[in-house]
């Protein structure tokens, strides 16, 4: 079998909730980035994209006034530990079958006839994918999609911010483990297979258009944009368990978290996917029903 490019799951998971879109955009506005403030001690609030071109860059000013400002910088995963060649093979163990079943023996004739005709569209024999539970194989594909759109972790914020941080000495943490990173990667297991083929099929050619709708919204700070994408809205109304795992409760994880922020000297800031910060789940509502002060970067 021909060896597959093993992206970390920090590309992973956003390709399958959709928030890691963006392109330049020439509109000055809001930013992304939040102050989030109680009495005289603050840290900053940055929504990100994961997957980036290369010219996407120079990143908006107010993400580099948050880390520079900051003396802490707090990744939603572990960015060090999803490049260690342990935790990929883990991350490839999960997405293939271990029990003799295959791709072709848990679709049926149709839908793995649908996905035939499209790899031979890509030149991408599906013989390859013979180990991989459905689910896995829309992350790889989806994956390949946006990099021929030349969008890669490489360029992504945290990649970009995180070895900037190395570099300058500042200390790095995440709020969550690795180990827990690939659990919210197995819960995609729970969509029924056919479905995650099919709807990755239907949907994958309107990509590119999607684009140009997200990266405005993250540009200009637009938390309803990125509420309100047609892919946002598909994905908590068709995966309601999956948003729920991967968007949800991960929030209600970090606001632990997020609320001792406050208890020392120290300036963070915190840079999370951008879909995690928008609704009334969102981590920017619930910092306000808590009664902390939100203020928006221009």
């Amino acid at each position: 079998m021909r060896r597959l490019k093993v992206y970390s799951l920090k590309g992973l998971l956003l390709v399958a909730t959709a928030s890691l879109l963006l392109v330049t955009s020439t509109v000055h506005a809001k930013s992304m980035v939040w102050k989030i403030s109680k009495d005289s001690d603050h840290f900053y609030l940055g929504g990100t994209v994961h997957l980036l071109s290369e010219s996407d860059h120079p990143l908006p000013e107010e993400f580099m006034e948050a880390y520079e400002n900051a003396d802490e910088v707090i990744f939603e995963s572990d960015l060090a530990g999803a490049q260690r060649p342990a935790f990929q093979q883990k991350m490839m163990g999960i997405m293939m079958y271990q029990d003799g079943r295959t791709l072709s023996s848990e679709l049926s004739d149709d839908t793995y006839g649908q996905l035939k005709d499209f790899m031979v569209e890509r030149g991408m024999p599906i013989e390859q994918f013979a180990p991989f539970q459905p689910w896995g194989v829309t992350l790889i594909l989806s994956i390949q999609e946006y990099t021929a759109l030349g969008m890669v972790p490489e360029y992504g914020v945290e990649y970009y911010l995180g070895n900037l941080a190395r570099k300058d000495g500042k200390e790095i943490q995440s709020l969550e483990t690795t180990d827990e990173q690939l659990s919210f990667l197995a819960s995609l297991g729970d969509v029924e297979p056919n479905k995650s083929i099919q709807y990755f099929i239907r949907d994958i050619e309107k990509v590119p258009d999607l684009i140009g709708e997200l990266k405005t919204g993250w540009r200009n700070g637009d938390l309803d944009a990125i509420e309100n994408n047609s892919m946002t809205v598909q994905l908590k109304d068709e995966y309601p368990e999956i948003y729920d795992t991967l968007l949800v409760k991960r929030n209600n994880d970090w606001m632990s978290t997020l609320t001792t922020l406050f208890d020392d000297n120290a300036i963070e800031v915190v840079f999370v996917g951008a879909m995690h910060l928008s609704g009334k789940d969102g981590l920017l509502n619930q910092l306000a029903q808590r009664g902390f002060t939100i203020e928006q970067l221009d």
